[in-house]
């Protein structure tokens, strides 16, 4: 089945399907190495970086539980990676001239921000966590998606000996349990 994926490079529909074939038999380890090796296929497509970031967290978890930490540092590096380069991509945008068009919407994601947030946060590189977590910071915290960028952003800040009281109050107004939560994040040793 690769080979005739070989013939067409660019399908990203039969590529989400052989994904989707893997998970369903329970190889997650196999669906994400399909947009790993494809990448370069789809440098400007925020989706495919996105399915990749998710799946490095998803199995950087998975080896988490499993007691393998090199492992889960080996997905989780590999899922910043793929952040920075989005960061290179956005930064690539920004210098073309005006009236070009640069085709779909290439930007951070919500979901992308926190999960990159979350493996820098578990390779004990909170700084690195708090800057990718900033840039998904909303004044509006009524989507939970939010409300847990500014927990692990709030978790990544106290562990560098720093705080934010307005924005943890802020959470704690739609989110009475996030002082509980982020003290529970920074004393587990990932």
């Amino acid at each position: 089945m690769n080979d005739a994926l070989e013939d067409e490079p660019y399908n990203k529909g039969m590529l989400n399907r052989l994904m989707q074939g893997y998970e369903l038999r329970g190889e997650q380890d196999k669906a994400y190495k399909v947009p790993k090796d494809n990448a370069y296929k789809f440098n400007l497509d925020i989706e495919w970086h996105e399915k990749m970031i998710n799946q490095a967290l998803e199995l950087g978890y998975q080896a988490l539980g499993a007691g393998g930490t090199e492992e889960k540092d080996k997905y989780f590096r590999e899922g910043t990676a793929t952040f920075e380069k989005v960061q290179e991509g956005i930064k690539y945008l920004a210098t073309l001239p005006e009236g070009q068009m640069q085709g779909r919407p290439f930007e951070n994601t919500p979901d992308m921000i926190l999960n990159t947030g979350k493996m820098y946060f578990m390779m004990n590189q909170p700084e690195q966590a708090a800057a990718a977590l900033q840039l998904g910071l909303q004044d509006d915290l009524s989507q939970t998606v939010h409300q847990d960028i500014a927990a692990w952003y709030l978790a990544s800040l106290q562990k560098q000996g720093q705080e934010d009281p307005e924005l943890l109050n802020k959470l704690k107004q739609v989110d009475p349990t996030a002082e509980e939560k982020i003290q529970n994040w920074t004393q587990i040793g990932f």
